[in-house]
């Protein structure tokens, strides 16, 4: 676990669903059989709903944590970047700072159809329609 560096910025909402939706993901975490194919689709359907407003509900304080994490680690930017979770694209400029070659993933089509950025598929990011190497990991941080 890394320690907290940049505070949430004034004004984040705190969400009543944050700890149920924490407490799931780190069971998925900890056993990927709870992932199906019902939940998949079901978190798809909850983040279709959602698209239309989620750059001016939430779009705002995403940003700081990873360019924190940019800034003070960055593998290097050689090769192509992969954004698992793209939703609407509100981080990928900050990824596109650094790699010319974005791949943008994530389960909602509705959420990746309101900004076009990078190159986007619609997948699922526990079983990514890519081949071996298809992202060239840098050997040599």
């Amino acid at each position: 676990m890394l320690p907290r560096v940049v505070e949430a910025p004034e004004g984040k909402p705190v969400r009543p669903e944050a700890a149920d939706n924490q407490r799931l993901m780190a069971e998925i975490l900890d056993d990927t059989s709870c992932w199906t194919p019902e939940l998949a689709k079901f978190t798809t359907e909850v983040f279709d709903a959602m698209a239309e407003n989620w750059v001016d509900e939430r779009g705002g304080y995403r940003a700081a944590p990873l360019v924190d994490a940019l800034d003070r680690g960055c593998p290097s930017s050689s090769g192509r970047c992969l954004e698992i979770g793209s939703g609407t694209g509100v981080l990928t400029p900050y990824l596109q700072e650094r790699w010319g070659d974005i791949v943008c993933v994530d389960l909602s089509m509705e959420m990746m159809s309101r900004r076009r950025m990078g190159s986007q598929v619609q997948a699922d990011a526990s079983r990514l329609p890519f081949s071996r190497g298809f992202v060239r990991r840098d050997r040599h941080r």
